[in-house]
């Protein structure tokens, strides 16, 4: 399977629902890189930006949920240069881990609402961003 991504396409390791990503590095709240070199956007929430002064937390809290760890990803898109997908670590969703942990907000336009019932008043610190309104 490839995944395209503008004009070019990257191979990806097929799994039953996905593909396996060795996480290498931690961009931010939101986005990781594979020993592959495939970027990964986590779908459906949105994680302060690093020059916020939540950013470099909530890059820290990813890595400390994924950091060297093998994550399994369901693609759903694209979005500058970087695959959007739902991942899990031993089954449980990262993108849940990071909004129950107050590090990343939902990202209704493109969840479905999924992650909304995870905020509580923790949250109200983390802006929402015009992109993840319906």
């Amino acid at each position: 399977m490839a995944v395209a991504i503008g004009l070019t396409a990257f191979p990806v390791i097929a799994a039953a629902d996905g593909f396996a990503c060795q996480v290498a590095s931690i961009t931010d709240g939101d986005t990781f890189r594979c020993t592959n070199g495939l970027r990964i956007r986590i779908g459906g929430i949105d994680a302060p930006e690093m020059d916020t002064s939540y950013g470099p937390p909530a890059k820290a809290t990813l890595a400390g949920i994924i950091g060297g760890a093998t994550a399994q990803c369901e693609p759903t898109g694209t979005s500058y240069n970087r695959i959007v997908a739902v991942c899990y670590l031993d089954g449980q969703d990262i993108g849940a881990m990071m909004v129950e942990r107050a590090m990343a907000r939902d990202c209704a336009r493109y969840s479905g609402g999924r992650y909304g019932g995870l905020e509580d008043e923790r949250h109200d610190v983390l802006p929402v961003v015009p992109f993840c309104i319906p």
